[in-house]
């Protein structure tokens, strides 16, 4: 089965427990869900770059722009996709990709 990395970012303003559990089961009938949690921008990153380096073959960022922004960058130069689950305020980026 494939494998994803759910990056979760809680302090996103939309973000609650029920979306989480919604996101999980619906990502679980077609992927091995992972969720990390972590606790800066720095760890997005890291947490995103591991994955990738770990075969991962996707990482979804859940949050707002700032875990996506961070997220991407982890993952920059790698086969892996991203995925984008937005649950910010603006979700800007959500928004320009349709």
């Amino acid at each position: 089965m494939k494998t994803l990395l759910l990056i979760a970012n809680p302090s996103a303003s939309g973000f609650t427990g029920a979306a989480l559990r919604d996101v999980e089961a619906t990502l679980g009938e077609g992927y091995e869900v992972t969720t990390a949690w972590p606790n800066s921008p720095s760890e997005s990153r890291q947490a995103a770059a591991d994955a990738a380096a770990e075969g991962y073959s996707v990482v979804a960022a859940m949050g707002g722009d700032g875990v996506i922004h961070h997220v991407a960058n982890g993952l920059a130069f790698t086969g892996t996709s991203l995925g984008i689950i937005p649950t910010g305020t603006t979700n800007v980026v959500a928004r320009l990709l349709g």
